[in-house]
């Protein structure tokens, strides 16, 4: 920064001549600026500044005069040498604050988002400017942040020996530290000239980086540690002749400022020679350049620190080589640049570094920013300084962001898209809204914020409405790049075409995620302040598509905008709402977290209520519930078309029957449906059926029980909406209006099949659910429950309460059903794999289904049931059940018949296997092949392996795989059982080394295919076991196996379904209550991401049982075994896997949690639940239906933990014996 002579509080105010003159000077220097000099504007601006003057000795700048003059002030600094950035100054400008506490929260404000999670942006805070005489605002923190220190009696400091004397006035004040060497201080803040107050650090917004050494780890011993953001908080800023004498001002450190003038400094922390002692160094001879060495490393340390925990920070060599090109700008654009030669020069290493030969000439230029006298030393206290400690939150962090939202359209398209994304910024912005064509340019430079909506006319031309400022912008870019226009004007239609081609080539990214002088200084220009958006709307049948909406993205991008997403398009011939919505989710997400807005604001809701997107959460005031004049329910497929998107078809239900043998305590189904011959619905042996499932009718009457309805539940209903009140003779009138959440049903229907009423209520439901409690008793408990964290997890933990059960457990609730109805979640899909073959079983779907049925509160609270495996289990010929059928294109049957199969399915695992046998016997019958024959046609070979808890349990389709054992279907059949009285455990990846040969001829010598079905530990068990089997036999490394299994991938002949982890939920409950540990959830899912998204960390969930407990780590191994992990492509693995939610437990539980042929699925109060039974809204408790997430994704690297994608629910399918048929005839009889 500046030198400057010091002004004090005794300096004589100027004259009025005097600051007529400096104004006028830095009126025409900001008109000059935005290329309006001597413009009707700018006389204006002169004659209103002159007369404010003489009436009243002072003048106010405005907004954009004081960001421009913050920015220039910056720029004119002498003494700084990261000036480059000049430009991408953030200017908060607070002169309306008026106390202390505005103050306190202005600068919590200015830390949170200089700091920006480590990735430091410079900024200032402006407050009031001075007025008269000793009625200054002060910040008496030479920086906003800073460490104590402590004299002791012997004369030696504890913590930094800078602050001394600010510690001692803080303590005198009642501020008392913990003596240590990095305490932080307190905010010391004065306004209008009162004595100041005191204010505690707020720890969370000082960003520290533990400083340690990337080749000696003694260093990290040392305990030093240094905040991540400079903020020099005792300059005045002088602005046209006013001065502003409290304005702290951020930027980011060079590492030599921290290890060398910091801790090495003699007068600071004088760590150097213990640094140099800890090195081995011989401190006794100067001449072996102990400091040298001892300096440099521990420049080294700090530098390391700060880019291993992503802070920002640069060296002494890359801010001396910025400062020759903004140098070198500099005399391009004015002709000179006051530098310091004394200051620019860096102390460390400073004869090599480029600045060191370079002439500079120090000169003053105005704006500027001047040194002050020490308040703290030359202060005289009006009162007592003790007990001026202070708290308070002020109202200054109420001021939002300003955004602008500025669209240029031709058919109104524009200015409608404008609108919407006006109105979803409003959750968190000061927001505006206007026309290109309206807009002052002239204030550009003060934006924050630019949402841009440009349509293209024709053929690549801006709209009319956006000529203008297209052209100012190219003018811009002209001027800031100090180039001439040499040609005639160009057409419009080829200045926006060159666009297209940069724009490409820029690919539309983000300026980088990280700022630092490498990565940011390029693209300081004008607007280096503005971060921007752009969507396009065009119509793709022209070649120059979205042009104007290209040349918006990239001159902002060369006036160096930053661009918060990249560029998005809206296309007239598909698909334009689609991506404008995804856009403006997109982006407003991205704003509100590059402005720190994030935390604490519902954003999802806000974007679910402007655009229409997710489930709608609906206030109950605004709603209710009328008798519709048709009593006529829609029709149910079209209700779940109308509410999900999606075309749903009914099916007939033909048999059921229960799979498990009459031993079980468990109950799994075979479900036959009857398609009807609907096309939609043809589907191939590994699809997936969707369907909408009905909630239980006894769950539903105890909801219905503690409703308030208008007749009847079962009167024909709609739910409307009131709108503003309108004048009418007798007053004010609600007029109401329908509305299309949910279709013309009754309440029982809604309830029954739309409604999501098993899921425990969310917090934000419990406490709207408060408001129609009459008792204060329950009242209060929902309002507790509705507040979430640890209350609330146990309430859902332990209870596990389904709807009804909620509503009988607050005895004075009386809900409205228009409350339920516009709250209450869609009751979503469940997911079955096809069990069956449409050859084998034409018009028919099979599904395997595993009746969900467990209690809560650990075995002796109430029984729940899952949703959708219930219902199917009392559907009857009556009912139909609507569904649709979800291609799955990546799990089929090789074309070439002639390719082996080896099909891996433990436990329910089995299911896409059955269909895949069965349509393999139809093929092989109809062609008239003897088994014989098969071998000499060269079909390949079909080999299962299979396995299981029991033979005379669970050993699911036992009759049909034998009987496709005897007609040669599948030629191999290897089982495995888990708990086979008197034998070994074993399980699918035993059996296949167990025939290692067969499965190395089959997939290596005659490149056959690998199916995977089940868990995902034994699916990362099966393939470690394909890697050795291929490393053993074809005698390769590992390495080369592993090769091999990628090849595989990439040719799409190694396949996986891949599900969760299977758990007891009885047993996790109890232990869950009684240990209070930490679970994580991780979901897998289809995202193409790399990156890893994890809920909150909740309790452990462990099992009771007599076999030894299995640590954390000891379950992680099973993904991270000693065999590589598949091949990344793009960040992700190229493996395609189908996944659920899969919980990983912290603690002990029993082998079956990780066993392949464990259960899969609960079956009554004591038997396992399925992990992908278990949702988790708030971070992870078990629901109360069936459901799980389910989807297609990339394989993650078991070392690099797993990814989160959301998906429709599922039920998965279990397989269990169909002991007793003979053959597939017979068995098809008794279905029947």
């Amino acid at each position: 920064m500046t030198s400057h002579p010091e002004p004090n509080s005794e300096q004589a105010r100027m004259s009025e001549y005097d600051i007529i003159k400096a104004a006028s000077e830095f009126i025409d220097q900001y008109f000059q600026h935005v290329h309006r000099m001597g413009s009707d504007a700018h006389e204006k601006r002169l004659a209103e500044v002159r007369e404010m003057i003489e009436k009243t000795g002072t003048y106010s700048l405005t907004a954009p005069e004081l960001n421009f003059g913050a920015k220039t002030a910056w720029r004119n600094s002498s003494r700084c040498v990261g000036r480059i950035q000049w430009s991408k100054l953030q200017v908060f400008d607070c002169r309306r604050v008026g106390n202390v506490k505005g103050m306190f929260d202005a600068i919590c404000k200015h830390l949170q988002y200089a700091t920006n999670k480590g990735n430091i942006r410079c900024a200032i805070t402006i407050f009031p400017g001075r007025t008269a005489k000793n009625r200054d605002f002060r910040v008496w923190n030479s920086q906003l942040i800073g460490y104590a220190g402590y004299r002791q009696p012997d004369g030696s400091v504890i913590g930094d020996p800078k602050n001394v004397e600010f510690t001692k006035l803080c303590q005198q004040m009642g501020w008392s530290g913990n003596g240590g060497k990095f305490d932080l201080l307190p905010l010391v803040l004065q306004a209008k000239g009162l004595d100041p107050e005191y204010f505690e650090f707020p720890q969370h917004l000082a960003l520290e980086v533990q400083l340690s050494h990337p080749k000696f780890d003694w260093f990290a011993d040392l305990g030093l540690k240094w905040f991540a953001l400079p903020s020099a908080s005792s300059m005045m800023l002088e602005i046209g002749g006013l001065q502003f004498p409290a304005c702290p001002f951020s930027y980011w450190y060079v590492g030599n400022d921290i290890g060398a003038k910091i801790i090495c400094d003699p007068l600071r922390y004088t760590m150097l020679e213990t640094i140099a002692n800890k090195m081995g160094l011989d401190t006794d001879k100067e001449s072996s350049l102990w400091r040298d060495f001892a300096l440099l490393e521990t420049n080294i340390a700090v530098l390391n620190s700060f880019e291993q925990n992503n802070v920002t920070i640069t060296d002494h060599h890359t801010i001396a080589k910025s400062f020759l090109e903004h140098l070198e700008s500099e005399y391009k654009t004015r002709g000179g640049c006051p530098a310091d030669w004394a200051w620019i020069v860096p102390s460390l290493s400073n004869n090599i570094t480029p600045v060191y030969q370079q002439e500079m000439i120090n000169y003053q230029l105005k704006p500027n920013f001047m040194h002050q006298d020490d308040i703290v030393q030359s202060y005289k206290w009006k009162g007592k300084k003790t007990n001026r400690g202070y708290l308070g939150d002020g109202d200054a962090l109420s001021k939002r962001y300003k955004a602008t939202i500025l669209y240029a359209s031709e058919g109104g398209k524009g200015e409608r898209y404008g609108r919407t994304i006006c109105e979803l910024y409003k959750h968190a912005f000061d927001t505006k809204l206007v026309s290109m064509e309206k807009y002052d340019v002239s204030e550009i430079e003060d934006e924050e914020l630019l949402i841009i909506i440009a349509s293209t006319f024709g053929n690549g031309q801006p709209p009319f409405s956006g000529e203008g400022f297209f052209q100012h912008l190219e003018d811009m870019v002209l001027l800031n790049s100090n180039v001439a226009e040499t040609k005639e004007s160009k057409r419009l239609t080829q200045s926006c075409e060159k666009y297209i081609s940069l724009q490409k080539e820029q690919n539309s990214k983000p300026n980088g995620s990280r700022m630092s002088i490498e990565t940011s200084s390029s693209n300081a220009g004008i607007l280096g302040n503005i971060r921007y958006a752009v969507f396009g709307i065009g119509c793709s049948v022209y070649p120059l598509y979205c042009a104007f909406a290209s040349a918006m993205d990239v001159l902002f991008h060369q006036l160096g905008g930053e661009r918060l997403v990249a560029m998005a398009t809206g296309d007239d011939m598909s698909g334009q709402e689609e991506a404008f919505q995804e856009w403006a989710a997109n982006v407003f997400k991205t704003s509100c977290e590059e402005f720190c807005l994030n935390d604490g604001m519902n954003l999802d809701l806000a974007i679910a209520n402007v655009l229409g997107t997710g489930e709608d959460v609906l206030f109950p005031e605004r709603f209710r519930v009328s008798v519709a004049t048709e009593q006529r329910e829609t029709d149910i497929c079209e209700a779940i078309e109308h509410l999900h998107g999606k075309k749903v078809y009914p099916c007939g239900f033909i048999s059921r029957l229960n799979l498990q043998s009459e031993s079980s305590t468990r109950q799994t189904i075979l479900i036959q449906l009857d398609t009807q011959g609907a096309p939609e619905l043809e589907y191939e042996p590994g699809d997936h059926v969707v369907v909408y499932p009905t909630n239980e009718r006894t769950v539903v009457q105890r909801v219905l029980r503690r409703l308030d309805y208008v007749r009847s539940p079962d009167v024909v209903c709609r739910v409307e909406t009131g709108k503003k009140s309108e004048k009418a003779r007798l007053g004010n009138v609600k007029v109401w209006t329908p509305v299309s959440h949910l279709p013309l049903c009754s309440v029982r229907r809604a309830i029954e099949k739309y409604l999501d009423i098993t899921t425990p209520p969310t917090p934000e439901f419990l406490r709207m659910l408060a408001a129609h409690a009459t008792s204060p008793k329950d009242r209060e408990r929902l309002l507790l429950l509705g507040k979430g964290g640890v209350d609330y997890d146990d309430w859902v933990f332990e209870s596990q309460s389904n709807l009804g059960e909620v509503l009988e457990s607050f005895p004075s609730l009386r809900v409205p059903s228009s409350f339920l109805l516009t709250h209450l979640p869609l009751l979503k899909p469940r997911y079955y794999t096809v069990s069956s073959s449409s050859k084998m079983y034409p018009n028919q779907i099979h599904l395997t289904v595993a009746v969900v049925k467990y209690r809560t509160r650990g075995g002796r609270g109430a029984t729940h049931n899952g949703v959708c495996s219930s219902w199917l289990n009392q559907i009857s010929q009556n009912d139909i059940v609507p569904l649709y059928i979800k291609k799955s294109n990546a799990f089929r049957l090789p074309e070439d018949v002639s390719k082996p199969i080896v099909m891996v399915g433990p436990g329910c695992g089995i299911a896409p296997f059955r269909g895949f046998w069965q349509q393999r016997q139809v093929d092989l019958q109809f062609s008239g092949t003897s088994r014989s024959e098969r071998r000499r046609l060269g079909i390949g070979d079909m080999i299962l392996v299979f396995g299981c808890r029991q033979s005379e349990e669970d050993y699911l389709y036992e009759p049909e795989i034998a009987e496709a054992k005897e007609d040669g279907t599948i030629s191999n059949i290897f089982t495995a059982f888990s708990r086979e009285p008197d034998q070994p455990k074993k399980h699918v990846q035993d059996m296949m080394k167990d025939n290692s040969r067969q499965m190395y001829r089959a997939i290596y010598r005659n490149d056959g295919h690998l199916y995977v079905c089940g868990d995902i530990i034994m699916a990362n068990q099966v393939r470690q076991t394909i890697q050795w089997i291929v490393s053993h036999h074809g005698d390769m490394s590992e390495e080369k196996a592993d090769e091999y299994i990628s090849d595989m991938v990439d040719s799409g002949r190694y396949h996986e379904d891949i599900f969760g982890i299977t758990l007891n939920v009885t047993s996790v409950l109890e232990k869950i209550r009684s240990e209070k540990r930490r679970a994580r959830v991780l979901v897998l899912g289809d995202t193409p991401s790399p990156r890893r998204q994890q809920v909150s960390p909740r309790r452990s969930m462990t099992r009771t049982t007599s076999s030894p407990s299995l640590h954390m780590q000891d379950l992680r191994a099973k993904f991270t075994s000693s065999s590589p992990s598949p091949p990344l492509e793009g960040g992700v693995h190229k493996l395609r896997r189908r996944i659920t939610a899969t919980v990983l437990l912290e603690d002990g539980h029993d082998d079956d949690a990780s066993d392949p042929e464990a259960d899969q699925v609960d079956g009554t109060s004591s038997s396992p639940l399925s992990a992908s039974h278990i949702r988790a809204p708030r971070g992870g408790f078990f629901g109360d239906s069936d459901s799980y997430t389910r989807a297609p994704y990339r394989s993650p690297s078991p070392s690099r933990g797993l990814y989160r994608s959301p998906s429709p629910s599922r039920d998965r399918g279990y397989y269990p014996d169909l002991r007793g048929r003979r053959s597939t005839a017979e068995g098809a009889k008794l279905i029947r």
